[in-house]
């Protein structure tokens, strides 16, 4: 069925036309071809109140765009939602086949069209659609409804701008929606259904699908929490029942059982995606996820401490506060035992949204407090939040001879020191050398070891030493520019050759590996056959993320090819090599098999993807997160060097990757300066870009980027390709990648892609 919007603008058409899955927008204009174009759609009240360029508009009516599909008049276009406080999909290119324009010179009359699948806007019946230009000058910096007058004077100003009332009402789009909910805004003890239209999706016809979602715990409704879902397992979990053709029901008993959510924890967006039974296919809706509002309720959140156990000097008091979304009738604050028994009743308030309370510290014991807030009417919330003190940190300089990480003790194999650096203040340089600035962290307060040798519990005995490097916050005592912080502790009474998971807590709640170690505990290890590698230590449920293993008394690896004579670069036959996809095994052992195979095609150099520790278990390797450890995917590091071992025995030689230009957000020193507000490194990270300077646009960024002009940084890159060397006995290093390294500030993608190739390691 086709719509003739009958709007006239500039004596040109503005039209819609809709079909089974499509919606199609056309405009008829007199336009140049340095100028942008928006079509705006509203099919619901509440919207953005500025286009996705963050511009001001100024409507002539109340509805505001849900959904904004925008281009420019030179082949670009991107479909933008509202997710309540900004728009989605910014940086998202959309295929070329699902908009066209043919505007190409200066006031030239043509028309843009564009194509949305209905299943990306959520299918529904009704909508007003808008349209403008805008252009691409910073004189022309918002919209304008008169698109060929070539406005020179500011539509920034309001003076200036042109009131948008280019539109047409009430358009019908048809179709079903995709998803319904019923209740539509679902409290959090009540049955929930959820039917799904798989109809015009890419999901239609499917045998079976899966309802993959999640809960948010917090104001941040758009986040998955609490996840329900295996993806690409065909387990029942989530698994919808066919209620008709493509049409699709699950029934959830309430979100709070469903989703395993307690009590103490409120529900405030129930968010998901659709997938069928292998995970291939979903319906994402264009990425951005399905979102349902709940009906929470009078709640409360704890703003302070953002962390639980919270750490505080003893003696020191810390601030406690807890905001509301109503003034509760009472407030109550309470110590208690471990099995929520009240100690004392610490203090009362009768109303106001805000309840404060200075509370100190008198040992180091570990206090649970809970926090109260009586709204009446038998509707009483609950939170618990824990502290410990701790005793002042000793300042002490680390051993000489240790280096950041795990530090073996050569004479005793019952001892290993510990050295973590936590930096307060970086010197940035070039790459010849020039000092281009400085940045000051905000230091740790307190750090604990915590592991399988003192049974993951937060102890006095464990608290780290604090070096600041003779820095005393204002001299630098030794003159060498480092102002600290390391972060030390020696163990003693460990059982020689057995292997200890162990992680670093700070004050900041943050549990974190060695970013040096050679090995890496995870919840991906289960997965991991124990014919790929035998004994992996469990990974303890008292672990956050990765953790690190040490293991003292280790054997050295026995190395028995003889030197030989490597190809100069231009004899160099090399065979790029993915151990997941080279052989049925996919191990670092059973690729020896085939070293006569690639030996016979004339074969005398391997190059293998990247085996540092990556995220999962299948990667090509470009998404590291420890660069001292191999991923235990394909085995063992000693499988590794027997592998290298047995490529020289045939005379191969064999190139190995580092991705030193982005680590992925595991990474733990990303993860020790982050900003969760915005989910990516803190502005004030001493090893990370806060944005990327790799790649211009978004949807090129690719974990997080590195600071290559961080002292920092370097050191640990300098450390990384010599433990390469040292550790699988090569003989020579060299670098492939241009001095892009050190220019961090590429912004076009040809030089991204540049730096995006690799150090290369020579064995």
């Amino acid at each position: 069925m086709a719509q003739q919007a009958g709007q006239v603008l500039m004596q040109k058409n503005l039209y819609v036309v809709e079909t089974d899955c499509y919606l199609y927008l056309g405009a008829e204009v007199t336009a140049s071809n340095w100028m942008a174009w928006v079509f705006l759609l509203n099919t619901t009240t509440g919207g953005g109140s500025t286009d996705s360029w963050s511009r001001s508009i100024d409507y002539t009516h109340t509805n505001k765009p849900d959904y904004i599909f925008r281009g420019t008049f030179g082949n670009y276009a991107e479909l933008h939602t509202w997710n309540g406080t900004g728009w989605n999909g910014v940086g998202t290119p959309v295929v070329t086949t699902e908009f066209d324009e043919n505007i190409t010179g200066t006031n030239q009359n043509g028309w843009v069209e564009v194509r949305i699948v209905k299943s990306a806007i959520n299918s529904p019946a009704l909508g007003d659609i808008q349209f403008y230009i805008t252009g691409d000058q910073n004189a022309h910096g918002s919209f304008d409804a008169v698109p060929d007058d070539d406005n020179a004077d500011s539509w920034n100003e309001t003076s200036s701008r042109t009131p948008l009332n280019n539109y047409t009402t009430n358009v019908t789009i048809g179709g079903i929606p995709v998803v319904s909910i019923s209740p539509t805004l679902p409290a959090t003890d009540v049955p929930v259904t959820i039917t799904f239209n798989a109809a015009c999706t890419p999901l239609t016809g499917a045998s079976k699908i899966y309802l993959h979602s999640g809960v948010a715990t917090t104001p941040d409704s758009t986040s998955f929490d609490r996840t329900i879902g295996n993806w690409g397992q065909d387990d029942g979990v989530g698994e919808m029942t066919n209620i008709g053709t493509n049409l699709w029901q699950i029934v959830l008993p309430s979100l709070r059982s469903y989703y395993g959510v307690d009590v103490t924890e409120d529900i405030f967006g129930l968010n998901y995606l659709f997938r069928n039974a292998s995970g291939t296919v979903k319906e994402d809706k264009s990425g951005n996820n399905y979102f349902n509002s709940v009906n929470t309720g009078n709640y409360f959140n704890i703003t302070a401490p953002t962390a639980s156990p919270f750490f505080a000097e003893v003696g020191t008091a810390f601030v406690s506060t807890s905001e509301a979304n109503v003034a509760p009738t009472t407030w109550t604050l309470q110590e208690v035992d471990t099995n929520n028994i009240v100690i004392v009743t610490l203090n009362t308030q009768s109303g106001n949204t805000v309840f404060s309370n200075n509370i100190t510290l008198t040992n180091t014991d570990l206090k649970k407090y809970k926090i109260t807030a009586d709204f009446g009417g038998g509707n009483t919330k609950y939170k618990f939040f824990e502290a410990k003190g701790y005793n002042p940190v000793t300042l002490a300089a680390r051993p000489s001879w240790t280096k950041l990480g795990i530090n073996y003790h050569t004479n005793d194999p019952t001892k290993v020191t510990l050295v973590l650096q936590a930096p307060t203040f970086t010197t940035f340089k070039s790459g010849l050398g020039a000092t281009t600035g400085t940045n000051v962290t905000t230091p740790k307060n307190v750090v604990y070891v915590i592991g399988d040798f003192n049974n993951w519990t937060i102890n006095e005995a464990y608290q780290m030493n604090r070096d600041r490097d003779g820095w005393d916050g204002v001299t630098d005592a030794d003159g060498d520019g480092d102002r600290g912080d390391y972060w030390w502790i020696e163990l003693s009474g460990l059982t020689p050759g057995q292997e200890y998971v162990f992680q670093y807590l700070m004050d900041d709640g943050l549990q974190v590996a060695d970013p040096y170690t050679e090995k890496v505990s995870d919840v991906d290890d289960a997965t991991i056959p124990a014919s790929v590698y035998p004994n992996l230590p469990t990974y303890p449920t008292q672990a956050q993320d990765r953790a690190s293993v040490l293991q003292t008394n280790q054997t050295a690896f026995n190395w028995t090819a003889p030197a030989f004579t490597k190809p100069t670069p231009n004899d160099l036959n090399i065979y790029e090599l993915h151990f997941r996809d080279f052989t049925e095994e996919g191990t670092y052992l059973a690729a020896i098999e085939k070293l006569d195979y690639l030996k016979n095609l004339g074969i005398n150099a391997i190059h293998v993807m990247p085996v540092s520790e990556f995220e999962g278990n299948s990667s090509w390797g470009y998404n590291p997160n420890f660069y001292f450890a191999p991923d235990k995917a394909y085995g063992t590091k000693d499988d590794l060097k027997t592998f290298i071992n047995e490529c020289h025995k045939k005379e191969i030689q064999v190139f190995n990757d580092l991705v030193l230009n982005h680590s992925f957000y595991s990474n733990v020193m990303a993860r020790m300066y982050w900003n969760d507000a915005l989910n990516r490194p803190a502005d004030d990270s001493p090893f990370f870009n806060p944005m990327h300077k790799m790649v211009s646009t978004p949807s090129g960024w690719w974990g997080a980027d590195w600071n290559h002009e961080s002292e920092h940084v370097q050191k640990m890159m300098d450390r990384a390709l010599d433990f390469g060397c040292k550790t699988t006995n090569s003989t020579a290093s060299d670098s492939t990648l241009p001095k892009v390294l050190d220019k961090p500030h590429q912004t076009q993608e040809t030089n991204g892609l540049a730096r995006m190739t690799k150090i290369e390691l020579i064995y």
